[in-house]
């Protein structure tokens, strides 16, 4: 038999600082900003369509703005939530993007439905940009090894 320590009666782990955990307020505040960030980039992305085709006029920059307002709600959100969430959540969004547009192809005779196509890949298309904006985000933190620059000049 083995013996477990047991200094932690309550059960209640602690973290160590370098596992990168987050607390789980900041963690739900980060997928909430992220959540609204992506409704900012995808009206944004309307409001400029909208804007080119000359069928809106709300102010010069209404679709730039907004899109660059989701941008910020993206980043701000997978800083606070993490790597591993915002990753998540990225993927997430674009299998759901996906399946809003086959549910769109399937039932095209259906009034409405081609909304559902342009909004699966709007969505698909924000998830992809969340994606490739938090693969790298944790990496430029981690100390690495020498640079091969460094490695020549010590030889």
């Amino acid at each position: 038999m083995q013996k477990f320590n047991n200094d932690d009666e309550d059960g209640a782990g602690k973290r160590s600082p370098a596992s990168g955990g987050s607390s789980g307020t900041q963690l739900v505040v980060g997928i909430v900003a992220m959540l609204l960030g992506s409704v900012f980039l995808l009206g944004g992305l309307v409001l400029w369509v909208g804007e080119k085709a000359d069928r809106l006029v709300i102010f010069p920059w209404a679709g730039r703005l907004t899109m660059l307002v989701g941008i910020a709600g993206l980043a701000i959100g997978a800083a606070l939530a993490g790597r591993r969430a915002a990753m998540t959540l990225s993927v997430l969004m674009v299998v759901g993007g996906i399946a809003l547009y086959a549910i769109g192809l399937a039932f095209v005779e259906q009034l409405g439905t081609r909304l559902y196509q342009a909004g699966g890949l709007l969505t698909a298309l924000v998830g992809l940009i969340a994606l490739y904006s938090s693969y790298g985000m944790d990496r430029a933190s981690q100390p690495s090894g020498p640079s091969r620059a460094e490695s020549v000049e010590r030889e």
